[in-house]
């Protein structure tokens, strides 16, 4: 039996590249830039500055419940409690599109990362209030929030 056959070195070797392997996750949000004196890639935390620079994708928030707050005052303003998670652990400001057509609100919720950000594999859950835009006429309103459907009476 040769000396790199034995199952403790095999082992041993195994155990190291788990290590070095995981050892990204470790750093939470970085993106990736080449490092050109030395050839090879650094990690360094996302800035705003590199963010101008980078194309942005946009993350959709997965919506779990939604629960419509209806603010006394007039005209009569609306708000929503909204839980989820994102597919990822970076942290990033959670951002807002609305879009109303009639009695039809449409809202989308994501986060955006430059294209070249790797984040930690983690389920990361949210909570939010997120207050809509705009009065509201009484009547019979449905909200759609990243696919999660509510009818909300005014």
């Amino acid at each position: 039996m040769k000396k790199c056959d034995r199952p403790h070195t095999l082992l041993f070797r195994l155990l190291v590249v788990l290590i070095l392997m995981a050892l990204p996750l470790q750093g939470g949000c970085t993106s990736q830039m080449d490092n050109t004196r030395t050839g090879n890639p650094a990690s360094v935390q996302s800035s705003p500055q590199d963010t101008e620079n980078s194309t942005l994708r946009q993350i959709p928030a997965i919506v779990e419940t939604v629960e419509v707050d209806v603010l006394e005052s007039e005209p009569l303003q609306l708000s929503l409690k909204v839980t989820g998670n994102f597919q990822d652990g970076c942290k990033t400001p959670l951002k807002k599109e609305q879009k109303q057509d009639g009695m039809q609100i449409n809202v989308t919720l994501y986060r955006e990362l430059p294209t070249d950000t790797i984040c930690p594999t983690v389920i990361t859950p949210f909570q939010e209030t997120i207050p809509l835009e705009g009065g509201f006429s009484r009547g019979t309103y449905t909200l759609d929030v990243n696919g999660v459907i509510v009818e909300q009476t005014i």
